[in-house]
């Protein structure tokens, strides 16, 4: 798969700027940063979206104006506590967040997040103890991602 690099440098820039606002680096009372001016307003897909590192990636890129679409276990994502302040662990919702429930080692539930959508860039997040995801849930979701991105282009 192939990622323009302009999309390939806001992507790593939505995640240094994740780093960075996490609340082991920063007060929560920051103000929140101006809109960027190169900014893409890209779609990103966010596989995990509901994790520590993933949740704040949804968070820091609906705030720059992008589109996410976010898979799941629970269909569920909430603020995160790294920028999210006074707002933190309520639900997360936006215009333009898309959160989908599925198994990421489920080709079928990786296909709804590509499916119809122009998606510029993917954010894969995935993690937890062995004894709650499985095994092979790393290696499995992350080739059910990859095959998802290569059958949609």
């Amino acid at each position: 798969f192939f990622i323009n690099p302009p999309t390939t440098m806001r992507l790593a820039a939505l995640l240094l700027a994740t780093v960075a606002t996490t609340s082991a680096f920063a007060p929560s009372n920051v103000t929140p940063r101006a809109r960027s001016t190169t900014a893409l307003d890209a779609t990103i897909a966010v596989i995990g979206a509901s994790g520590l590192t993933a949740s704040e990636c949804v968070y820091q890129a609906l705030k720059e104006g992008d589109t996410v679409v976010g898979l799941t276990r629970s269909g569920k994502i909430s603020i995160p506590k790294g920028s999210g302040g006074a707002e933190a662990d309520k639900p997360l919702s936006d215009p333009n967040l898309t959160i989908l429930a599925g198994d990421v080692t489920n080709p079928a539930d990786v296909a709804k997040v590509f499916e119809g959508r122009n998606v510029d860039g993917v954010i894969v997040a995935l993690g937890g103890k062995t004894s709650d995801v499985g095994e092979t849930m790393l290696t499995d979701g992350t080739t059910a991602v990859i095959n998802g991105m290569k059958e949609n282009g």
